[in-house]
């Protein structure tokens, strides 16, 4: 197999802060590199404008400027969330005092130097400084994708979860929808034999309470059609475009999606009417007077 070879980084941005140019063009001489990309920055104000565009491996900063000086500048980026962490190394010729280095430690400095700097020094550090940062961003790269991936893994199971729900849901009704057709066979059949007894159908109050278990019955036996329409429609891969599943749409939709089960009814209906019971077994006996006839 043939190797193929990884794209170059893109270089690492350093920050030169200095109101001197010829102090910012010696210090881009000193730290200069292929993997870097220089920036310059003539005053503090200008660092922090910088620094709101780009994200910096290191900030080598003058301390004595005009205006705002170093310190000032330096207490600016701590004071930012994204600057908050970006290393900063002092140069200065001013003074050699611990009170003043201590001052440059206390803004956030990570080192600080005294003109004139060692410059073989001065570019080893900023080497490391720029390693670092090749490395942070490598493994919060590493970290962004196994969230990414994570994330998708959690959202597949969730899925595999919801079709287990579902299907376990449909299971349920199917089963509820067939018991309910083999308890309303031997009704709906028998109310249909019962209607061509002389004894029922000339009988007014039988035949009101025959008229009453025959409409409950169609209607529970239209109810189990559109249940079985609707698990026909769930187990079907894609319905009329939509993933949605069936049982958790609201009445409305539920009811406009098993308008197809119309046909289903009426077979239903009819599969229901082929089951005959004996009609003289439901006939009520003669000898009980019959209830009202239902006002």
């Amino acid at each position: 197999m043939e190797r193929v070879d990884a794209a170059p980084a893109p270089p690492v941005n350093v920050l030169l802060v200095d109101d001197n140019p010829r102090n910012l063009l010696a210090l881009d001489t000193v730290v200069r590199a292929t993997d870097r990309r220089l920036v310059h920055a003539a005053s503090g104000a200008a660092a922090l404008k910088a620094l709101l565009r780009d994200e910096f491996a290191v900030v080598l900063m003058d301390v004595q400027m005009p205006g705002m000086d170093g310190f000032e500048t330096a207490a600016l980026m701590r004071e930012r969330e994204r600057t908050r962490g970006t290393p900063i190394i002092f140069l200065t010729a001013a003074s050699r005092s611990e009170a003043f280095v201590a001052r440059g430690y206390a803004v956030g400095a990570v080192d600080y130097l005294v003109k004139p700097y060692d410059p073989e020094m001065l570019r080893q550090k900023v080497a490391v400084f720029v390693d670092l940062f090749r490395k942070t961003e490598q493994v919060q790269r590493q970290a962004r994708i196994h969230a990414e991936l994570l994330e998708e893994r959690l959202a597949r199971a969730e899925a595999e979860r919801e079709r287990v729900r579902l299907d376990a849901a449909l299971l349920v009704v199917r089963t509820v929808a067939h018991d309910l057709n083999n308890a309303l066979s031997p009704i709906v059949g028998g109310a249909e034999l019962l209607r061509l007894d002389p004894g029922v159908s000339g009988h007014p109050s039988r035949s009101a309470y025959l008229a009453m278990i025959e409409h409950a019955a169609q209607d529970a036996a239209a109810k189990v059609g559109r249940l079985q329409a609707i698990v026909r429609l769930e187990e079907q891969p894609s319905v009329m475009g939509s993933e949605r599943p069936v049982l958790d749409m609201d009445r409305s939709t539920v009811t406009s999606r098993a308008t197809g089960a119309d046909r289903t009814d009426r077979e239903s209906h009819g599969c229901l009417s082929a089951v005959g019971l004996s009609a003289h077994a439901l006939i009520p006996d003669d000898s009980v007077s019959p209830p009202p006839a239902p006002s």
